[in-house]
C-alpha cells in the first residue's frame, strides 16, 4: 500500500464508535481500496521496469515505485510464459510439418522428397516463424532480466521498448533543432550592444539556458544582471536578446556565469542601430 495514500472512508474504529452498523463495512472497504492501489502500483512498476535506465529512474522516484520485486516479476513472467508459449507453438509447428509428410507420402511422393526437415532445422526454422520469433524473444529477455537482477541487482530494460524509447527521443531532438535552426538560422557570434534602457545586451542565435534572474553574469572585469529576455529580427532569422543591467556590488551572488563573447575585437560594444 503506497505511503501516501490514507483511507476513503476515516479509521475503522473510529468509525464503530459512531457509527457501529457499519464499521465492518468501512474497514471491508478501505481494506479492499488499499489492496487495488498496491496492486495498481505493483503492475505500474512491472511496466516501468520496461523503459530505459533515464525515464525508468525518473518515473520511479517521481510515483514512488519500488521497481525491484516488480523487475524479478516480470523477468520470471517473462521466461516461463515465454517458454510454455514456444513449447506448445513448437510442438504444433512440429506436427504441422509431420502433417505435411505424410500428406505427401499419401501423394506418393518419395521421402527423399517429403517436406520434412532435420531435428535441428526444424527448431531453427521455427524461430524464424511469428510464434517462435516472439517466443524466442520473451524467453531470452527474461533470462537477461533475471541475470542482471541476481548479478547487478538493478533493472534491466526491455531492449525493443527501449529502442523505441530512445528513437522518439532522438526524433524529438532532431525535430527541435530543426525548428530552432529554421526560426534562428545558423550558429552566429553573439553580439554585445549599448541601447537605452538597460546597461548591455547579449544578442544571441541561441537560447542561453542557464542565463536567468537568480544568476549573475561576468563579462570582462563587470558584473550584470538578467533583467528581460526578447526575441528580436536578426537580418532573416530571429534572436534572442537578453537585457543585463550592471549589478550591485551590495547583492549576494547566488551563482556566476563567466561570459566570454567569442567575437574579434573582444569586449568592444557595438552600438545598436536605429
Amino acid at each position: 500500500m503506497p505511503a501516501a495514500w490514507t483511507p476513503p472512508f476515516g479509521g475503522g474504529k473510529a468509525a464503530s464508535a459512531r457509527h457501529p452498523q457499519c464499521g465492518a463495512y468501512i474497514r471491508r472497504v478501505n481494506r479492499v481500496t488499499g489492496i487495488a492501489l498496491s496492486l495498481g502500483s505493483h503492475h505500474l512498476a512491472m511496466l516501468v521496469c520496461l523503459l530505459p535506465r533515464r525515464e525508468r529512474g525518473r518515473i520511479a522516484r517521481r510515483l514512488g515505485l519500488d521497481l525491484r520485486p516488480a523487475n524479478l516479476e516480470l523477468g520470471m513472467i517473462e521466461f516461463l510464459g515465454g517458454s510454455t508459449f514456444g513449447s506448445v507453438a513448437f510442438l504444433g509447428y512440429a506436427e504441422a510439418l509431420s502433417g505435411m509428410k505424410t500428406g505427401g507420402l499419401a501423394m506418393g511422393v518419395e521421402p527423399a522428397q517429403a517436406p520434412i526437415l532435420p531435428g535441428p532445422l526444424t527448431f531453427f526454422s521455427f524461430l524464424l516463424t511469428p510464434a517462435g520469433a516472439i517466443a524466442a524473444y520473451a524467453t531470452l529477455a527474461g533470462v537477461l532480466r533475471l541475470v542482471a537482477h541476481v548479478v547487478t541487482d538493478e533493472e534491466c530494460g526491455d531492449p525493443l521498448v527501449s529502442f523505441a524509447v530512445v528513437a522518439a527521443r532522438g526524433l524529438a531532438v532532431f525535430g527541435s533543432a530543426w525548428r530552432e535552426h529554421r526560426i534562428y538560422g545558423p550558429e552566429r557570434p553573439d553580439r554585445l550592444l549599448s541601447e537605452p534602457g538597460c546597461d548591455l545586451v547579449v544578442l544571441s542565435s541561441r537560447d542561453k539556458p542557464g542565463w536567468n534572474e537568480l544568476v549573475t553574469l561576468r563579462i570582462g572585469d563587470r558584473f550584470y544582471r538578467v533583467v528581460g529576455v526578447e526575441e528580436r529580427e536578426d537580418g532573416p532569422h530571429r534572436a534572442r536578446a537578453y537585457l543585463l543591467r550592471e549589478a550591485d556590488p551590495r547583492e549576494v551572488i547566488r551563482g556566476l556565469v563567466v561570459f566570454d563573447p567569442p567575437v574579434p575585437g573582444r569586449g568592444a560594444v557595438d552600438r545598436a542601430r536605429g
